[in-house]
């Protein structure tokens, strides 16, 4: 399974939409009022943030291809653990302890909660540097917390989180964790 998201990519339309809006406003530098230099200021501000957001983007999927999880069995319900492997398509070289979250979500109206989080470091299987191929996992779904519900009116789901330390820009992933309630 792929990281979450992976198949709609309407963030680049929607980029490219962004910084015309801004070049158009940007025409308005010409008027010389006092009122458009600082609006126009912090609408550059914005775009430079969202730029350095774009770019930084870019260096990790070129650095980076999308790592797949492997999940020792499918579905998984609360009460038992969850067994998984994660495989690095390319040498990522950690520089640090990989850090794993397996997290609860609830979506209540235009809010996402987090009504369960537990988190592991992994430590290193060799020098800092090295290159990190295959990670193994294992986490216990505790018997209280709800299985996926995304058809509710407040759907639950689970989310599998991966943070890689590596030289320049972490490598963080999510992926959708199959843990549903059992019939």
């Amino acid at each position: 399974m792929g990281p979450e998201g992976e198949d709609v990519d309407s963030s680049l339309l929607g980029s490219v939409a962004f910084f015309a809006v801004v070049a158009l406003c940007n025409t308005l530098w010409l008027a010389g009022e006092g009122f458009f230099y600082i609006f126009l200021t912090l609408l550059d501000l914005l775009a430079l943030y969202f730029l350095w957001r774009l770019l930084r983007k870019g260096v990790q999927s070129v650095r980076f291809r999308k790592p797949v999880v492997i999940w020792e069995e499918i579905p998984v319900y609360p009460g038992k653990p969850i067994n998984g492997k994660i495989a690095f398509p390319r040498d990522v070289r950690a520089m640090g302890p990989t850090r794993l979250t397996l997290r609860c979500m609830v979506e209540k109206q235009t809010d996402v909660f987090a009504i369960y989080r537990e988190t592991y470091e992994v430590p290193l299987p060799g020098e800092p540097g090295e290159p990190l191929d295959v990670l193994s996992f294992s986490f216990q779904v505790p018997r209280d917390q709800p299985g996926t519900a995304l058809m509710k009116n407040e759907p639950v789901y689970w989310h599998l989180v991966v943070n890689v330390p590596v030289a320049g820009p972490d490598l963080e992933v999510a992926f959708l964790a199959p843990i549903y309630q059992k019939r």
